[in-house]
């Protein structure tokens, strides 16, 4: 954290206080319909009451509530998801996610726990969990510390999949992920990592095989991925199928 002042603001003591919405609408209780739409929106809005109630009168210095800084930002991010059913027990699977958070007033930087991160079983799954930007950005070569430094206040991820059976419980699933973290700031620790108008040749890229034990809901899940195009890739492709990654996971992962 000493060379990398953003991370250290990150984690600096503070109240977070605020309010959250979130909106849900699941159309895949229906199991038979052909058709399954999903959506859920989330607003979190924070630290705005505390800053009418703050006790600082330095304008340099941070705002305080009961002697403690607070953090004040705005961040908002939609899931959307459509399965298209045919066949038995067969379907195509599609995620789009998008997500912006906003530091303002007392706060330079989001807090850590409210920033994202991509890569994982849930995520892109060529990559590993918060091994992807922001950006362009590569860590040093330190698999026990580098992630920290990978998270960003801008999410986009896109995700299909083909789901299929093979023998009674066990299913099967072809997939191709993509997606990427961003900051809205240049961050001199981070070379690379702001966002861009060219952030569609900055997304990492991913496909793979997945076998899943689904008893009566219940999932076990083992997805197996390659990467096709690394965020530093550009335009071009580099097809990595000698270090694929597996993961683990239970439920799916849209």
């Amino acid at each position: 954290m000493d060379d990398n002042p953003f991370l250290r603001t990150s984690f600096d003591q503070q109240f977070i206080a605020g309010l959250t919405y979130s909106f849900t609408y699941n159309g895949m209780v229906d199991v038979f319909k052909k058709h399954q739409f999903y959506t859920n929106f989330n607003l979190d809005v924070a630290g705005n009451t505390l800053s009418l109630l703050s006790g600082s009168k330095n304008e340099d210095e941070p705002s305080t509530f009961l002697g403690s800084e607070f953090a004040q930002y705005a961040k908002a991010d939609v899931d959307l998801r459509y399965h298209f059913n045919f066949g038995k027990e067969q379907k195509i699977a599609t995620r789009f996610f998008a997500g912006l958070g906003l530091p303002y007033g007392n706060s330079d930087v989001m807090p850590y726990t409210k920033q994202y991160f991509s890569g994982g079983p849930y995520s892109v799954r060529a990559f590993k969990t918060r091994s992807l930007g922001p950006g362009t950005y590569v860590p040093e070569v330190d698999e026990f510390n580098s992630y920290f430094d990978q998270t960003g206040n801008i999410r986009l991820e896109a995700n299909v999949e083909y789901r299929f059976p093979i023998y009674s419980f066990f299913k099967g699933a072809l997939f191709a992920d993509a997606g990427n973290v961003w900051n809205t700031k240049e961050n001199e620790a981070l070379p690379g990592g702001e966002f861009t108008g060219d952030f569609i040749n900055q997304l990492g890229i991913g496909a793979g095989a997945g076998l899943r034990v689904d008893i009566q809901s219940f999932v076990i899940r083992f997805d197996l991925a390659a990467a096709l195009k690394r965020p530093t890739d550009g335009k071009k492709f580099n097809f990595d199928y000698a270090n694929p990654v597996l993961n683990f996971a239970i439920g799916y992962p849209f």
